[in-house]
């Protein structure tokens, strides 16, 4: 590809290569790392985009450099499957259908084959979750859901909650089938040391989101504004380990998750009747999640409350998925992470937790009041959430002050009157009342709520129920 010209800064060449990188990865199943080169001129640059961000070599002149430009050329020419970033592990059958080979136990591999990709991640760095719905290949009535991502390295793992889970009988929680860190070349698959083979940020031009974007001038975008290929390295939406303070680049590893549940997201219930009582069912299962299973979620969000409407799926009728960041209270060093992270997706997160205090059980049933408030405010019909610029911005908005602002006023008997009038939607209203229930339950006298009391669940539950 050609690149504008040197002259004007690393960051021309950037764009129009992170704009390759980012579509190649976000629709090609089997992509783990993107290589290519840029020319202007005589002048050529080689570049490597990964979960991790983007690094490549100095600019070189190709008439001064002749080796190196021949010896470059070559190794593109010369290189495998592996070595150009694709999975080995996912092999392709016609244009649509796509087959894993999972490692199971005794050596022995499964295949399982989907045509049906349920959703991606359009950002470079990052987890760059896909998630897809298969079938077991020898019981056609079990659903399957394939998780494949990028997790940082050392972090527990979600197989292995989602097993324990399943082990304690927990309910209206994803239930655990297999989960592995997938292989490449016969070693781990991570960042550090199997993509960029012990490349170090220094050896190299670095770039992560923030620092290309910094150093174009430019600033991150509100919702319904045009985002540049350098603003789209990495989503907006802040991360679920979610930290007010930079820190260096994480080192992530390849895993896959695959669960015997497959849903669709809460907005799809089919009334806003029934979207409470799915509510109160994705409580149920928090609560058997952190009894049973001595499990904390800590990131319940309106993306991982998931509900089955099938009668032929036998999946839950609704459930909880996503264990990336959940806790296991019987895990001493998971504790002592656990005492000292602050998680969750933005929009959701208590007040308490975006203040500092330690994540507990009742920071997630206060995210239930926080999802709904969420849905009362962009659902206008089943399926279709529409853009709310005043709450958009919770998101995106790095001035954790204002969203906590925001949050206190509501929980309120005047703020709460004052939003639900101005911004929920007309498909919701049937809802209101039944938040404002919550919101003074949780709430009460409009003020945080000091002390973690077990007995929430049966009165969130009840309240829900009455309305559903």
């Amino acid at each position: 590809m050609t690149a504008p010209s040197a002259r004007r800064g690393p960051a021309a060449w950037f764009e129009p290569s992170a704009r390759h990188a980012r579509r190649l990865l976000a629709n090609d199943h089997r992509r783990r790392f993107v290589m290519g080169f840029a020319m202007s001129g005589s002048l050529m640059r080689v570049w490597s985009f990964d979960r991790a961000g983007g690094v490549a070599t100095e600019v070189m002149d190709i008439h001064k450099h002749g080796l190196w430009f021949v010896s470059t050329l070559l190794g593109f020419l010369c290189s495998d499957e592996k070595q150009f970033g694709f999975d080995t592990t996912i092999t392709r059958t016609g244009p649509d259908m796509i087959h894993f080979h999972l490692q199971r136990e005794n050596n022995r591999t499964e295949l399982l084959s989907t045509d049906e990709q349920v959703s991606h991640s359009t950002f470079i760095s990052g987890r760059g979750t896909k998630v897809y719905r298969a079938l077991h290949p020898y019981d056609k009535d079990l659903p399957l859901t394939i998780k494949d991502s990028w997790q940082v390295a050392g972090s527990q793992q979600e197989g292995e909650l989602l097993r324990k889970a399943t082990e304690c009988r927990v309910v209206n929680v994803a239930r655990y089938y297999h989960h592995e860190t997938v292989k490449s070349g016969g070693l781990d698959d991570d960042i550090d040391n199997n993509v960029r083979k012990g490349l170090h940020d220094a050896l190299a031009h670095a770039w992560t989101a923030r620092s290309i974007t910094a150093a174009a001038g430019l600033s991150y975008t509100t919702a319904g504004s045009k985002r540049s290929a350098m603003q789209a390295l990495i989503d907006p939406t802040p991360p679920k380990r979610f930290r007010y303070t930079p820190r260096a680049r994480p080192n992530r590893v390849h895993r896959r998750v695959v669960m015997r549940d497959f849903g669709e997201p809460l907005t799809w219930a089919e009334s806003p009747a029934v979207l409470l009582r799915k509510l109160e069912q994705c409580i149920e299962g928090h609560e058997s999640l952190y009894k049973k299973g001595r499990i904390l979620h800590r990131n319940i969000s309106v993306d991982n409350l998931l509900i089955n409407s099938d009668p032929d799926n036998s999946s839950w009728p609704a459930f909880l998925c996503d264990l990336d960041v959940a806790v296991d209270l019987d895990n001493k060093r998971a504790q002592e992470a656990w005492e000292s992270d602050s998680v969750g997706t933005r929009p959701f997160m208590a007040i308490g937790v975006h203040l500092g205090e330690q994540h507990t059980f009742m920071h997630d049933l206060e995210s239930f009041f926080w999802v709904l408030f969420w849905v009362c405010t962009h659902l206008e019909m089943r399926g279709s959430m529409r853009d709310s610029y005043k709450f958009d911005g919770w998101n995106r908005d790095c001035d954790r002050a204002t969203v906590i602002a925001d949050k206190k006023r509501i929980i309120t008997d005047r703020g709460f009157k004052a939003v639900s009038e101005q911004y929920f939607t007309w498909y919701a209203s049937p809802m209101k009342d039944c938040l404002d229930e919550l919101r003074r339950a949780l709430f009460p006298n409009g003020r945080q709520w000091k002390t973690p009391d077990l007995d929430m669940y049966a009165r969130m539950k009840q309240i829900l129920r009455r309305y559903s």
